[in-house]
């Protein structure tokens, strides 16, 4: 992959830049005076895209434009600079808290990366009431780059957008166990709980004891374990509830009653007979290429438990109606349908998705090697561990 980064100077190249928006009050000391005057660029490293002009209008920016109470300026610059400005008191972030008598003490910022399943993909900070939803501000948007020139309260998300938000660290580490966001960096100090951490392990520990002495059943030994761990204080039941996304939930249940439909209707049975027909029966490690390639195929889009609930039951017809073993299908798919780094869809490919100033094309020259690289290892180990 090309090295994409203008510049090359130590640490400033994983300074991301943010597009901001402040508002010019009556008692800022920079209104009835010019951008020139101002010196944003010279004194604050920003740089301004547009002023939004009372009662609606945009002016390109210019060294002359002369500055009035109520302009909003939107401007383009790297955290730091961001913060810079806004702990100088001279103009109000349309982010920033109105209400300054109910704000917290010690104020921190951080970055968060939108995650799939958020509810604001499609949607704008106004529109969702981000403020008043989660008690936090926004104060900048970064989009892998792209400067966005309209006012970032409408301006619509994106997976992968980063936003630098600023609020109480209690809100943020709530936001933080939210599946729906990821806080990358931030002013914060939320360190991880690790009182705990051995209890918690040998509670996990224990319960594959319990499984694979067949003591317990899968089950029962997991809901055991969990009601250890909450005894024990590892997780609290809320902790835990937030920790569930439930989108998936729903998205895996739903596929499970698709699966069983499939089964019930003899659909699946109808699948399987026109895949044994196209690739043929004579060879069945092709059969178990193409259950690999398909469930590939799907857990792109999809979560890679859905994408392999959809094709289980086509490949057990498959296996049934050709007399070999239906667990070597299964496993196939279950590898075929973890090999989701083909696109930066996925929670881990997009925290480095933006930071790392990857295009989606990258992940589709290096997740194709990996998938191909995984597919030769499998057609080979998983016939050998799983006879046919």
């Amino acid at each position: 992959m090309p090295a994409r980064d203008k510049e090359e100077v130590g640490l400033t190249e994983q300074i991301l830049p943010y597009c901001s928006e402040f508002e010019i009050t009556e008692d800022s000391q920079w209104k009835g005076k010019t951008l020139n005057e101002i010196g944003l660029g010279q004194e604050y490293d920003l740089t301004v895209l547009r002023i939004l002009k009372e009662p609606g209008y945009n002016v390109e920016p210019r060294a002359n434009t002369v500055l009035q109470k109520g302009d909003k300026v939107l401007v383009e610059g790297n955290r730091d600079d961001l913060v810079a400005l806004q702990e100088k008191d001279t103009i109000e972030f349309t982010g920033e808290f109105k209400n300054q008598e109910n704000l917290p003490q010690d104020l921190s910022l951080a970055e968060v990366i939108i995650l799939p399943g958020s509810p604001l993909i499609g949607r704008t900070l106004w529109g969702l009431s981000f403020r008043q939803r989660y008690g936090l501000q926004v104060l900048g948007i970064n989009r892998k780059g792209e400067t966005i020139r309209h006012r970032i309260s409408r301006t619509r998300m994106k997976v992968g957008d980063q936003l630098l938000i600023q609020g109480d660290p209690d809100e943020i580490k709530g936001l933080s166990n939210n599946n729906n966001f990821r806080v990358v960096s931030g002013k914060l100090d939320i360190m991880p709980e690790t009182r705990r951490a051995p209890l918690a392990s040998a509670i996990f520990i224990g319960v594959l004891l319990l499984v694979s002495f067949e003591v317990l059943t899968l089950p029962v030994a997991v809901m055991l374990g969990v009601l250890v761990a909450f005894l024990t204080r590892c997780i609290s039941p809320s902790g835990a509830y937030r920790q569930i996304n439930w989108n998936v939930w729903f998205l895996i249940a739903s596929m499970l009653a698709l699966g069983q439909a499939m089964e019930i209707s003899g659909l699946a049975e109808l699948i399987a007979d026109q895949i044994v027909n196209l690739v043929g029966a004579t060879n069945p490690t092709w059969l178990l290429a193409a259950f690999f390639f398909l469930s590939l195929a799907l857990t792109q889009p999809m979560s890679n438990q859905a994408a392999a609930v959809v094709i289980i039951p086509i490949a057990l017809q498959t296996a049934a109606h050709l007399g070999l073993n239906p667990r070597t299908f299964a496993v196939m798919i279950a590898v075929g349908a973890s090999c989701s780094f083909i696109t930066p869809l996925e929670p881990a490919a997009l925290i480095v998705y933006g930071a790392g100033n990857y295009r989606f094309f990258d992940f589709i020259k290096v997740g194709s090697i990996l998938t191909v690289l995984i597919f030769l290892i499998a057609i080979f180990m998983v016939p050998w561990l799983w006879p046919l």
